[in-house]
This record gives C-alpha cells, sequence and structure tokens, in this order.
C-alpha cells in the first residue's frame, strides 16, 4: 500500500482500473492536517494508535475498491493510498473545472506543482475560447447557453490573466525577479514569460469580448484600452508601516540575491534612507569578544546599535529571549527592508481545503517554503529564507523623525552596546566608593554639588527680583559666586 498523500495542483484525480482490482482509502481534504497530524499517524488497521493520535477517529474516511468499468473521481487535495487486490494497471488522469478552478489558481501562485505546467494550461484555454468566440463573432450568432457559458469563461480567464500580470509586475518591481530569473528564495510565483506578455493576452481578450458585443453594428465602436495594471498608488500592508505609498526609483539599491531593499516612498523606506552606513565588517575578534561580552549582559532598557540591510541604526531593547525557534522570512510584495524573523510557532500554512490555517510541523518550515506568518493581528505571505535558534532580541528601532518600528534580531545584527545598565550602576558604584574614601567632602559628591548649587542659584534668582536695578556685571558676580 502506498503512503497516504495528496497531490498538489489543485486538480481533482480520477483513476480507472484497466484490469486488476484497486483498493483505495480516501480522507477529506480537511482532516489531513489535524486528524491525521500531517499524515504521521498511520491509517493501517494492525498499526493504529490512538494514544499517540487522538483525533483520528474524527478523520472522514472512505474505503472503497474499484475494478475495470468503473472510475473513482477524487476532489481536489483529497488524501489518499491505494493498493492493488490483485494484478492491476490502472489509467489515471487530473481533471480541471469550475469547482477546482480557485484551487488550481492558489496552487499556480503558491507554485506548489511547478511540473504541471499550470500557466500554460491557462494560456491555451484562453487561446482556444478566444478561437470559439471569434468565430461566433464572424459568424453573427444568436446567444445560445453554450455561447453564453462560453463568454463568462473567457471573462473569468481575463481576471485571472489580469492577477497573473499583477503577481509578475509586483515580482518584478518589488522583488527584482525578471521572466529570466526565479529565486525559490524571493517569490513563489513560478509563471513562464514576462509581465508585458501576459498584458497582451489581456488586451486580446478584451478586444475579442468587444467584438463579440457589437458583432451586429454596421460600424464597430473604438476600443478603449483599460488600464495596465491598477492604480499607479500602491497599497502596503497593515503592519506598523501600513498607509499609501507610490513606488520609488531606487531600484540601484539593493541587498542579497540583488533583492530591492526599498521600493515604495513611506516612512519606513525614507527613514532607512537617511540613516548612516554601517561599517564593513573587519572587526578583530578581540574587538567582536568585547561587544560579544556585553551582549550577553544587555537587559531591556538598553541601548545598541543594530546593522539593517547595510546601514546602522539606534535601538531600544524591549525583550531578551534565550532560546527561540525562529525563521527569516521575505515577505510577498515587500523589497528586502522588511524582511523579518518570526518565531516558528506563528507561522502557519493554509489547509488544503483553504478553510483555515494550520500550525506546520517543525520539520517542514525550510527555506524556499511558502508560509504565511503571523504578525499581530494581520497575516502575510513569504519565503522561508533560513531558520535558526537561539538567543534573539527584540528591538525598537528608531528611523528618525520620531519613527520607530519594532524587529527581532539576532546577535549578528548588533554592531555595539551603547548604554548597558549594569555597566552604568558600576560606574556609580565605583564613585560612590570614591567618595566615601575621599571623606564625603561635598566637592567629590555630584549630587550634593547639585544640591548647593540649586538652593544658592534660587537665593540668587529671589535677590535679583529684590534688586532689579543692579547691573549686569553685578548680577554675573552674584551668580558665579553662587555657583562656586
Amino acid at each position: 500500500m502506498s503512503k497516504i498523500h495528496r497531490d498538489p495542483g489543485g486538480l481533482a484525480i480520477s483513476i480507472a482500473p484497466i484490469t486488476g482490482e484497486k483498493e483505495c482509502v480516501l480522507v477529506h481534504r480537511d482532516d489531513g492536517h489535524a486528524c491525521l497530524y500531517h499524515t504521521r499517524a498511520s491509517l493501517d488497521p494492525d498499526r493504529i494508535d490512538l494514544d499517540a493520535y487522538p483525533l483520528l477517529p474524527y478523520a472522514r474516511i472512505w474505503k472503497t475498491s474499484i475494478i475495470p468499468g468503473e472510475i473513482l473521481l477524487m476532489p481536489h487535495g483529497t488524501y489518499h493510498q491505494c493498493q492493488n487486490i490483485t494484478p492491476c494497471l490502472s489509467y489515471s488522469r487530473f481533471h480541471l473545472d469550475v469547482i477546482n478552478l480557485r484551487a488550481f489558481l492558489q496552487s499556480l501562485f503558491d507554485g506548489d506543482a511547478s511540473e504541471l505546467q499550470q500557466d500554460e494550461v491557462l494560456w491555451n484555454a484562453a487561446q482556444e475560447i478566444i478561437r470559439i468566440i471569434e468565430k461566433a463573432t464572424d459568424e453573427k450568432r444568436q446567444v445560445d447557453t453554450e455561447l453564453v457559458d462560453t463568454v463568462d469563461a473567457l471573462r473569468a480567464l481575463r481576471n485571472i490573466t489580469r492577477e497573473i500580470t499583477r503577481k509578475l509586475h509586483v515580482r518584478q518591481t518589488v522583488k527584482g525577479i525578471t521572466s529570466a530569473e526565479s529565486s525559490s528564495l524571493l517569490s513563489a510565483v513560478k509563471i513562464d514569460g514576462d509581465m508585458e506578455i501576459w498584458q497582451k493576452l489581456v488586451d486580446d481578450i478584451d478586444i475579442t469580448l468587444h467584438e463579440f458585443r457589437y458583432r451586429f453594428n454596421i460600424k464597430l465602436p473604438a476600443f478603449r484600452k483599460k488600464r495596465l495594471v491598477g492604480k499607479k498608488i500602491l497599497a502596503l500592508p497593515a503592519m506598523a508601516f501600513r498607509g499609501k505609498a507610490k513606488p520609488a526609483k531606487l531600484s540601484e539599491i539593493t541587498g542579497r540575491n540583488n533583492e530591492p531593499v526599498v521600493a515604495f516612498e513611506c516612512p519606513t523606506d525614507r527613514g532607512f534612507l537617511s540613516l548612516s552606513k554601517a561599517p564593513a565588517i573587519t572587526a578583530t575578534a578581540e574587538e567582536r569578544k568585547i561587544v560579544t561580552d556585553d551582549i550577553d549582559l544587555v537587559a531591556v532598557g538598553d541601548k545598541i546599535m543594530v546593522r539593517i540591510e547595510g546601514r546602522q541604526c539606534s535601538g531600544k531593547l524591549l525583550e531578551v529571549a534565550s532560546d527561540m525557534h525562529v525563521a527569516c522570512m521575505s515577505f510577498e510584495d515587500l523589497p528586502s527592508l522588511y524582511n523579518d524573523y518570526i518565531p516558528c510557532d506563528l507561522i502557519r500554512i493554509p489547509s488544503v481545503g483553504g478553510s483555515c490555517l494550520v500550525e506546520p510541523p517543525l520539520e517542514e518550515i525550510k527555506p524556499g517554503k511558502l508560509m504565511i506568518g503571523l504578525i499581530g493581528k494581520d497575516e502575510y505571505r513569504g519565503i522561508v529564507q533560513h531558520v535558526k535558534r537561539g538567543k534573539m532580541f527584540k528591538v525598537e528601532l528608531d528611523f528618525g523623525n520620531e519613527y520607530t518600528v519594532e524587529r527581532l534580531i539576532d546577535s549578528d545584527s548588533i554592531l555595539s552596546v551603547t548604554s548597558l545598565k549594569c555597566r552604568d550602576d558600576d560606574q556609580k558604584n565605583q564613585q560612590q566608593q570614591q567618595y566615601n574614601v575621599d571623606g564625603g567632602s561635598p566637592a567629590t559628591d555630584p549630587a550634593a554639588a547639585a544640591t548647593t548649587t540649586k538652593v544658592k542659584v534660587e537665593a540668587t534668582t529671589i535677590e535679583m527680583n529684590e534688586e532689579g536695578d543692579k547691573s549686569e556685571e553685578t548680577i554675573t558676580g552674584t551668580n558665579s559666586m553662587a555657583i562656586e
């Protein structure tokens, strides 16, 4: 018997035995993550362990056998395992229709079944329907049920191709990926062709629908081309940097993998550009050890200097986690400035049916995987860059103009510790000890000196108020004497 699994791609699957008999066990697509514990639970009657997998009895499970002349149709995302009861030869086929079209598109945008060449399926389907409608236009056919369904299908494909165009536009503008290069660590969109090619398909569909609409007119009205890729003003996602932003001409600022660091005219991007460049990593082992020793002593409230995408930024320590399992994620529709560490317990994946989000096993969180990070009340799709476990720091970064951003960083991102509370306390203790050694004279006690100065300055102020007609020299002299 095969291992229980599901086939990606969002397609229905049919199995038809040609000879022999085949047994199939099916599990509902929404029960695979929870009730089957990410397919770790066995369905073999001799190996079922309800102590280890107590939710297994709640899974919706079907068992059947098929013979020649019968066809088993499995909806998209169905978990299944099969075995041959007798020597069997069977035929399998994928199916796409209006029922699983949404799942098919989600699979395309997630890039989880690139071997299916889903973009070619959509392209060829659009071209075939365009041909059918163009023929109906030339023949000036009257509308019937079949033709209505065909036109509706082309309109749906038009919306799909526009969304593909938008995805490619974002991939190229924000992530710096063109059709000739596609990094699995930057984008999940695995679509052949660039934005211009898919936009031409959108234009072809628009013209076809326009000509069909006016097929009975003697003179065809002029076609008004619609906007290319939506508004020029792009809306940023709802994070600490929410708001409206327009694309920035800053493509020369790139980070790792030639990914754009900034792409918007917004407070976060402007604040980043105002930061000074971080020093080159040329610190000796001894110098780095001094910084490392300070990092081991930091506590909440301490001030540090942080390296962020080649620039340095001051920050205030908000929280220290001695042992945290995190994943660095590159979010869709956002440049590398917004890459962030996300705790693994706040990473989710969509259920197969798309009805909810589920927590993935730790072993499935690995580079190149498309995951969803939970940040506050919002959800962000992104690609895992790398995974690590160790000491992490939550800091409040100061981007200037009273604009701050909270970020999770590791010790390698800390350039220096500028204010260490325990070190400041040691200095105060040393001053106090020196004060005690000197006999506690007011001259060596900063607090006492400050108190004395304050009292005499107030007295001087009263004297000035009573004798306001004194000359400037006299007042200055009195001030000086009082301070002394």
